[in-house]
């Protein structure tokens, strides 16, 4: 089925001065990292259906609690008590929301004082992750951060061969953004366990277990110590943000991309070990980006090819699906990924990614989410089957989205792209 032209007003959006800038600041040793988001709004084009799934299966567990913990500590890396996490009551199915554009943030004067010294495409670049096609950094590189002024550099296991290698080019990455950038660049990594390992075998990062084995020992206090120790090794490494954990549940036997990266298919379970694993990348200094928001593991198609669809009715997606991204935000979750999945009980017409019903209406407003919303990489073919890059790009700012993961083998040419569909559809009119 061909998808629908889109119409007109994709394109004639706004003018620059409704540019909305909704920045998210975090310290880590000393260092503060800012993150641009650009919120305006519109409509885009239906979607043509995926095959339905089966529904949600599995019981309830509970874990052990704990005493409190210290966030973000100031003086040595020694891991605090891991804590007990909130399980909020299973909601009554809510009804969706109207959408309204989200207010404005007001930040404090020192990022006035930044915003003021910037143009509007070095704020849009702000809002792109670029990958990087090598292991060291060159002219392409050091063009995405000093000309395109892109926000983050998100590194995979094309990037690295060793561990001194990994250091070396983090390291020459931090120093282009010093000299070139305007703003202290994030410096991702999906560095889940288990099959989703971005380091060489050599002993020298661990090669933790996959989530579904920590889901098996049903022990919240492994899954916080898990998380603390990779935010050690990643800090050490200079990476400051984990585009991890998983939280989908996976709830479905056939679901060919999530398996053995999710918990498991209980979504108390999820949720309990998930928010601790994130709690303790936090006390270790390292961003955590919980995904795939509402829900990846309820399908039977893979993202990086098609376009997934969730079955799931609203009740059943509250009190599975949502119910760990629910408790992870209510503890402080820096950021979330939204999936590239088509999810008719929160929006019939557009995929989560692109959608201001789910992001910036249900995320954002019905669940009160103040944090950093992601998509999932804009170049997988759950998206380009349907829209250009450019077109995706500003669908999904229209939804909500502050930061755009782009991992191209053209990393120069694709953030062009990009950038210059925010650009122009943030111009006067």
């Amino acid at each position: 089925m061909q998808r629908k032209s889109p119409p007109d007003n994709v394109f004639s959006l706004v003018a620059a001065d409704r540019l909305v800038l909704a920045l998210a600041a975090f310290v880590f040793a000393g260092v503060g990292i800012s993150l641009l988001g650009l919120g305006v709004f519109s409509t885009a084009p239906n979607l043509p259906p995926v095959p339905p799934t089966v529904g949600l299966v599995g019981t309830p567990l509970t874990t052990e609690a704990a005493s409190t913990r210290t966030l973000f500590p100031t003086a040595t890396l020694v891991p605090p008590t891991q804590r007990s996490v909130t399980l909020t009551p299973t909601p009554t199915p809510s009804t969706l929301p109207t959408f309204t554009p989200s207010a404005t943030t007001t930040p404090d004067p020192r990022i006035d004082a930044l915003l003021g010294d910037m143009t509007l495409p070095e704020k849009i670049g702000q809002m792109l992750m670029l990958g990087i096609v090598g292991t060291q950094t060159d002219e392409e590189t050091a063009q995405l951060i000093g000309q395109y002024h892109v926000g983050g550099i998100w590194l995979t296991s094309r990037n690295i061969l060793s561990v001194g290698q990994a250091t070396d080019l983090v390291t020459a990455l931090n120093s282009i953004g010093r000299t070139q950038g305007s703003v202290p660049l994030f410096i991702s990594i999906d560095h889940e366990g288990g099959m989703i390992n971005r380091f060489p075998y050599d002993g020298r990062v661990t090669a933790f277990p996959s989530l579904m084995a920590l889901g098996a020992t049903g022990r919240a206090d492994l899954a916080y110590q898990m998380g603390f120790a990779q935010a050690q090794e990643l800090r050490s490494l200079g990476f400051n943000m984990n585009l991890a954990p998983v939280l989908d549940v996976n709830s479905e036997p056939q679901n060919p991309v999530i398996g053995i990266r999710s918990v498991g298919s209980d979504p108390i379970l999820v949720a309990e070990l998930g928010t601790q694993y994130i709690l303790g990348l936090l006390d270790g200094g390292v961003i955590a980006v919980a995904k795939h928001f509402p829900g990846h593991g309820n399908v039977i198609l893979d993202s990086h090819f098609y376009l997934p669809t969730v079955p799931d009715d609203l009740s059943d997606l509250e009190q599975g699906a949502i119910l760990p991204f629910r408790t992870a935000l209510q503890e402080g979750l820096p950021g979330i990924m939204v999936g590239h999945l088509a999810v008719p009980a929160l929006d019939p017409d557009l995929p989560a990614s692109l959608s201001p019903q789910v992001v910036d209406g249900y995320l954002r407003g019905q669940l009160g989410y103040d944090g950093i919303v992601l998509t999932d990489d804009i170049r997988m073919q759950a998206i380009l089957r349907y829209y250009s890059q450019g077109e995706a790009a500003v669908m999904a700012v229209l939804a909500g989205v502050d930061l755009l993961p782009i991992n191209s083998p053209e990393p120069v040419t694709d953030t062009a792209i990009v950038r210059d569909a925010l650009v122009y559809c943030s111009r006067p009119t």
